[in-house]
């Protein structure tokens, strides 16, 4: 029981590190997506304006 517990807390402690880590990379990775859903979103728009153009 007891070495359960202390492995339960290993995962825990490995959990928390790991979920840290996994904020940083969001925080880092919110203005890098933010720029990548731009150029990818953009282009897109610009695209189905000139299809819907064409269409008319």
């Amino acid at each position: 029981m007891l070495a359960a517990g202390v492995h339960g807390g290993e995962e825990a402690r490995l959990g928390l590190e790991s979920n840290s880590q996994a904020r940083r990379w969001w925080r880092e990775g919110k203005s890098l997506g933010l720029a990548a859903f731009l150029v990818i979103s953009v282009p897109a728009t610009s695209v189905k304006r000139v299809v819907m153009m064409r269409n008319r």
